[in-house]
């Protein structure tokens, strides 16, 4: 029953780590870099094009950065027809499209009401006008997105949404894969003032200017993005904060050499996160690490060894020649040894069918399992722990026999 238990915790543990990750549902895929969006470290060169990065974006989000998957038919909208085409092209329960376009268009046009009522925006004629222009584009497009309104009012927020997490804002600064200028910039392009509509719905008190990027990026984590996308975003997130363990959260300061606007001088300090998970795997990266598991696993080797020995000599004296084995050798010199000359087919296979067998199957599952347990180890503290639990159990067996047979 021991045995049994530790051998579902192995097996359970690895396989919801596996299936959490990389599984059908899981959070990771491999992707090429040729299906990736641009998204890396400003002003770093591009990785070369052979180069695999595992990718842990909601399909969903990963779907909405490239506008060409989007638009199968290139006429400027992303249909509804698109949409379901999309979402079985790929399985159903990781991309529901359909439901993203929808929840897009119904979050754009209430944000466009929202800012045509505000008091904080009357008088703002960039805001007004900028609201009036995508409700009326929206309404016109029955049900598609086009073009337009995708490049300016929901590319900006996309790659905050790959974050999933308001807490990985000072993170994507610090790092410089993400700053205002990155933000703003497809807003530019379609030659507005001022922000994107969601960014004005849920930030009034700016009077329509996008500045201190820091502020606004949880604000855009938190309330933006999940009203762009479905719940398996949602659950997506949730999941990876579970994998990722509790925070810890330092200030860090970013270099004088990329301070180059006044918003940049607004974030010049930033709150940077580190994960408990994050901590565990580089303290696992560790050489010494690895070298006590090797230490560790080597010993657990070593200890099952003595059993193995007992094993294959009992294998030799049922199978092999019996006169040629001594079965029990003397524990002093004074004792006789105690050898059997022979026994009959019979008794050959009952000792193999009820003892060893069992006591082969047994030893073997042990040793599997004993050792991706000590791999299970996530700290010096726990490989210690388990290895006195694994101790325990291979000598179990002896206990109880002292325990309950006289001398």
């Amino acid at each position: 029953m021991v045995l049994t238990r530790v051998g579902t915790i192995v097996v359970d543990k690895f396989a919801e780590l596996e299936d959490t990750i990389f599984g059908p549902t899981g959070l990771c895929r491999s992707s090429s870099i040729t299906e990736l969006t641009e998204f890396n470290m400003i002003g770093m060169p591009r990785p070369p094009a052979d180069t695999r990065f595992l990718n842990c974006v909601p399909n969903e989000v990963f779907f909405m950065l490239d506008w060409d998957k989007l638009d199968i038919n290139v006429d400027g909208y992303w249909s509804p027809a698109e949409a379901y085409a999309l979402t079985e092209q790929f399985n159903e329960s990781l991309s529901k499209m359909s439901s993203t376009l929808s929840r897009m268009i119904f979050s754009l046009k209430s944000s466009a009401r929202m800012v045509q009522k505000m008091s904080q925006y009357k008088g703002n004629d960039d805001a007004i006008n900028q609201a009036n222009e995508v409700r009326s584009m929206l309404e016109a497009a029955n049900g598609s997105l086009p073009k337009s309104v995708y490049i300016s009012e929901v590319v900006p927020f996309l790659r905050l949404c790959l974050l999933m997490d308001s807490r990985l804002c000072g993170n994507a600064v610090f790092r410089r894969s993400l700053n205002r200028s990155v933000f703003m910039t497809e807003f530019h392009l379609s030659h507005l003032h001022g922000a994107p509509l969601p960014f004005l719905e849920i930030s009034p008190r700016t009077s329509g200017k996008f500045v201190d990027f820091a502020q606004a990026c949880p604000m855009i984590v938190d309330k933006v993005c999940p009203s762009f996308f479905t719940v398996a975003y949602a659950e997506h997130s949730s999941k990876r904060k579970e994998v990722c363990g509790e925070p810890s959260t330092e200030t860090r300061q970013l270099p004088a050499s990329i301070l180059t606007s006044g918003s940049d001088l607004m974030n010049k300090e930033v709150l940077v996160v580190n994960f408990e998970m994050f901590e565990e795997y580089s303290s696992q990266a560790d050489i010494f690490y690895r070298l006590f598991l090797l230490l560790i696993l080597l010993l657990w080797f070593i200890a099952m060894f003595e059993e193995y020995r007992k094993i294959i000599h009992w294998w030799r004296v049922l199978l092999g020649t019996p006169i040629d084995l001594t079965i029990l050798e003397a524990q002093t010199d004074e004792e006789r040894r105690v050898s059997m000359k022979d026994f009959t087919p019979c008794y050959k296979c009952l000792n193999i069918v009820f003892n060893l067998l069992p006591r082969t199957s047994i030893a073997v599952a042990i040793l599997f399992f004993g050792a991706r347990y000590l791999m299970l180890s996530q700290s010096y503290e726990e490989l210690m722990m388990n290895s006195l639990a694994l101790t325990f159990l291979v000598t179990i067996d002896e206990m109880i026999f002292v325990a309950f047979v006289s001398a």
